[in-house]
């Protein structure tokens, strides 16, 4: 019911601001366009929450399906960066880079867009807008290791003890907005892939968190 009721006006609010953001972008300022922008940025982020949530549930209820395809890693790391350069509100400078010489996994494509989305959506909300964000994937023969880093307002040590759990927040992210989903949704969808998480952070120093998926079956 959620997903139909929501996803169906979601998808035509986007799909409305993208005709119009084409149709009009001949005849008016670019900085115009913002607005619409915005719609897209929103909507996505909404239709993002509604998945998030949709699938939170289906794990606790041991129904999240986990189906498995090639991908090309890094190709796939790449689109997701585009992702965000294209609809996040500002610029953001995320810092690519591979090792290994690896190029296929067998994963559950939506459940690793959910895992490296969040993650990367958290180190883009809670770090400074000038600052750099590390994105560093190592490819190994039966293991693909995504690392994401950031230099923002890192964790309370007091607060790593719930990280994982439903809208579990740090006491010093302020006004910055979030719904405290992003890493329950992220080590569900690493423990259907039988991996591992990993959060490393200091206060104003950052946060690293490692992900390590084995056992892929890579094609080289």
């Amino acid at each position: 019911m959620l997903s139909h009721e929501f996803r169906t006006p979601l998808s035509l609010i986007t799909g409305s601001a993208q005709l119009l953001k084409e149709s009009l972008k001949p005849v008016t300022e670019p900085s115009k366009l913002k607005n619409l922008s915005r719609i897209q940025s929103s909507a996505k982020l909404m239709n993002q929450q509604l998945n998030d949530l949709l699938r939170v549930a289906r794990a606790d209820a041991g129904k999240m399906e986990f189906n498995p395809v090639s991908l090309e890693m890094q190709t796939f790391c790449l689109n997701l960066i585009e992702d965000f350069q294209i609809f996040g509100e500002t610029q953001r400078i995320i810092e690519f880079s591979k090792r290994g010489q690896s190029v296929h996994a067998m994963v559950d494509e939506k459940l690793l867009y959910s895992i490296l989305s969040n993650l990367l959506s958290n180190a883009l909300k809670y770090s400074d807008p000038q600052s750099t964000v590390y994105f560093l994937i190592i490819c190994e023969p039966h293991a693909v290791t995504f690392e994401i880093q950031d230099e923002g307002v890192g964790i309370p040590l007091e607060d790593q003890q719930s990280l994982y759990s439903l809208f579990s927040r740090g006491r010093n992210v302020r006004e910055t907005s979030g719904s405290g989903l992003g890493l329950a949704v992220a080590k569900r969808c690493v423990d259907l892939h039988q991996g591992k998480i990993l959060v490393e952070s200091q206060i104003n120093v950052g946060t690293k968190v490692t992900v390590k998926l084995s056992n892929l079956g890579y094609l080289n």
